[in-house]
C-alpha cells in the first residue's frame, strides 16, 4: 500500500474538518482534535481550542439568546403580578402563601445555575436550553390543573423555576463562546431582551387573563405554550468550531 501526504490549512470559519486515510477500500475519518502520525494511526491535538470569531454566525446567536431573554424574564418578571392576587382567591389563601409561588419561581431560576452551567458544559447549550423550555411547559401544564396551593409550589414555583434557569444560563454562555473583542456589546444586545420582555409581557398577561375570563388555568396553558418559543432559539445554538491558536488555523493531514 502507497501513502502520499497532503497537508491542508483550514480557517477557523469552516465547521466541519476532517483527515482520512484510504487503505484498500476502506476510509477512516478521524475527529476534528485528532491528527495523523508516522504510522498511520491518530492522535489526540491538545493544542485545539475555541477561538472567538467575533461576528458572522455569532450575531444569530445574539438575537436568539435576546429573544430567549424577552421570553424567560418577561414571563417571570410579570407573570406573578397577574396570578397573585387570583390565587388568593380562587385557594382562600392569604397574600404572603399565595405569592411564595412566584417566589418560588424566582428563586429556583437563580438557584439552577450551578446545574445549568454544568448540564451545559457536558451536552452544550442547544440541548440544554431546549430541555429547559420542555421542563417549564411540563410544569406549566401540570400547574394548571393542580387541586392544591402547596402542589403549585412543586409544578409552578419549582420545576417552572428550574425550567427557566436552564434556558436562561445557557442563553448568556453562548454568547461569550462567539465574541472577545465585541463581547460587551453583543451582551448588552442580549440582555437588554429581559427589560424589553418585562414591558411586554406586563401588558399582555392581564390582557390574556381577561381573554380567559379570569380563569387562571387556562391562562397557564397559553402561557406554557409560549415557553415553548424558547425552543426556536436553542436549535439556534451551535458550538464554536475548534482551531489551533496559531494564526486560527488548522493543519488537516490526509495520507491516501
Amino acid at each position: 500500500m502507497q501513502f502520499s501526504v497532503h497537508a491542508l490549512h483550514a480557517s477557523s470559519n469552516n465547521q466541519n474538518l476532517a483527515c482520512y486515510t484510504m487503505e484498500d477500500s476502506g476510509k477512516k475519518c478521524l475527529a476534528k482534535n485528532e491528527v495523523l502520525i508516522e504510522d498511520g494511526s491518530s492522535k489526540t491535538n491538545n493544542n485545539l481550542s475555541m477561538t472567538p470569531p467575533d461576528g458572522g454566525y455569532g450575531w444569530i446567536i445574539v438575537f436568539a439568546s435576546f429573544f430567549a431573554n424577552v421570553i424567560v424574564d418577561g414571563i417571570i418578571y410579570s407573570i406573578g403580578k397577574t396570578l397573585v392576587e387570583v390565587w388568593e382567591q380562587d385557594f382562600g389563601t392569604t397574600a404572603m402563601q399565595a405569592s411564595l409561588v412566584q417566589s418560588l419561581l424566582a428563586g429556583f431560576y437563580f438557584l439552577a445555575g450551578p446545574l445549568a452551567s454544568g448540564l451545559a458544559n457536558l451536552f452544550g447549550c442547544r440541548l440544554v436550553v431546549i430541555v429547559g423550555s420542555m421542563t417549564t411547559f411540563v410544569g406549566f401544564i401540570l400547574s394548571s390543573i393542580v387541586p392544591s396551593l402547596p402542589l403549585l409550589y412543586i409544578t409552578f414555583g419549582i420545576i417552572g423555576g428550574i425550567g427557566f434557569g436552564l434556558v436562561y444560563l445557557p442563553s448568556i454562555l453562548i454568547v461569550n463562546q462567539y465574541f472577545e473583542k465585541r463581547r460587551a456589546f453583543a451582551m448588552g444586545i442580549a440582555v437588554c431582551g429581559s427589560g424589553i420582555g418585562t414591558t411586554i409581557f406586563s401588558q399582555l398577561f392581564p390582557f390574556l387573563l381577561e381573554v380567559c375570563e379570569n380563569n387562571w388555568r387556562h391562562f397557564l396553558v397559553y402561557a406554557a405554550f409560549i415557553t415553548l418559543l424558547s425552543v426556536l432559539c436553542g436549535l439556534c445554538y451551535r458550538e464554536t468550531p475548534l482551531v489551533t491558536p496559531e494564526d486560527n488555523e488548522v493543519c488537516v493531514l490526509c495520507i491516501c
